[in-house]
């Protein structure tokens, strides 16, 4: 259990690192505000509240009302989800290939670290069809 909760905490902390580095890497006409003249309190702040961006995603395109929220709680859940899965899967394959706590950790941020744009686009990607209206509306 104790592995699990290690593992969304640093898929919660992963989450808003690469939320930061989507922002930064955005050009400049089209960054938030905090990314136009970036700072350590404001990416941090920033980095913290990634999860702010899919219920503003989601209210723009369903409006306000019961229903945006519940498509907002099932985002969210289904994002967490994946990434705790994905880094859960990272640490277990580097327990499996080494041995050593410090080699564990080395090898399993490796995995992490590579591995998490590809799952990022996935996510997105994922999320952008279950948010999408349906095609008669």
């Amino acid at each position: 259990m104790h592995l699990v909760l290690i593992s969304a905490a640093i898929a919660y902390g992963l989450s808003g690192l690469l939320q930061l580095r989507k922002d930064l890497s955005l050009p400049a006409e089209q960054r938030p505000v905090w990314a136009v003249h970036p700072a350590l309190e404001t990416a941090v702040l920033a980095g913290a509240t990634w999860f702010v961006r899919i219920f503003v995603d989601v209210r723009r395109r369903m409006g306000p009302g019961r229903q945006a929220v519940i498509v907002t709680a099932i985002a969210l859940a289904v994002h967490m989800a994946i990434f705790t899965a994905f880094v859960w899967g990272c640490i277990a394959a580097a327990g499996y290939l080494v041995t050593g706590t410090p080699w564990l950790v080395g090898l399993a941020a490796l995995f992490i670290l590579t591995g998490a744009p590809a799952v990022s686009s996935g996510v997105h990607v994922l999320l952008g069809a279950l948010l999408s209206p349906p095609a008669g509306r």
